[in-house]
């Protein structure tokens, strides 16, 4: 019987990397491939469980600055409605007030308790899951992890082991010898298999009918001048 395993990923934790990321590559251009995680993840789980794995569902909690001077969201909420329908990603996304002041910078609460309430909640649920799949750095994860394992349930960690002179994740997370049944997954020995490789093509808007020159590889497709209009009139 195949492995009902979910993904959560901590999407502020991957934010803050991004820089060791590329640079762990050696391109600028480096970006991740989200569609490519839950494939990555039962592959490597299928090879070190030898059991078949069912991705149930893949969790992406993040932020976004709002009320922050100079700050423009459309990419940011661009992003976060590619995760929801092109990779179908569930999205938790908290807003965080930088109250119209320059130069403040307020902590960001709410993705590691969001995160950790739903692996707890899935866990809870009887036969929801039977792998939870960590994709995170930050040792705040360890209370949960444990209590999701005080309920029979196996949980595996994806992260980034060393970049360069870089730790992104805790050493107290990744030396922990009672929080993973499974070897950890180091994204780092495994970027060719999350890159984005975009190639630009002509394609035709599906609201105004305009062609435009344009990397998105999605299967739906609207000009800048219709996504502007949209973000114009929609509420995040």
């Amino acid at each position: 019987m195949a492995l009902k395993t979910m993904i959560f990923i901590d999407g502020s934790w991957i934010f803050h990397n991004k820089a060791e990321i590329v640079n762990a590559f050696h391109d600028p251009d480096f970006k991740i491939n989200y569609q490519n995680i839950p494939q990555l993840v039962s592959k490597y789980l299928a090879s070190v469980s030898e059991k078949e794995i069912d991705i149930v569902r893949t969790c992406f909690f993040g932020s976004i600055p709002i009320n922050k001077p100079g700050f423009d969201a459309g990419p940011q909420v661009a992003f976060y409605d590619y995760l929801r329908k092109e990779c179908h990603f569930e999205t938790e996304i908290y807003e965080i007030d930088f109250k119209n002041q320059q130069g403040l910078s307020p902590q960001e609460k709410c993705v590691d308790i969001a995160l950790s309430t739903s692996m707890l909640h899935y866990a809870s649920l009887p036969s929801a899951i039977d792998v939870a799949v960590l994709l995170a750095g930050d040792f705040d994860y360890m209370p949960a992890l444990r209590r999701v394992r005080a309920m029979g349930k196996r949980t595996l960690l994806a992260a980034l082991r060393r970049l360069g002179n870089i730790y992104p994740t805790s050493q107290k997370l990744i030396n922990s010898t009672d929080l993973f049944d499974f070897p950890h997954l180091f994204l780092e020995e495994h970027l060719d298999e999350i890159r984005l490789v975009k190639e630009k093509r002509y394609r035709k808007c599906l609201s105004c009918g305009v062609e435009e020159l344009t990397d998105w590889g999605g299967p739906t497709f609207y000009c800048s001048e219709c996504r502007d209009k949209h973000r114009e009139t929609s509420e995040f």
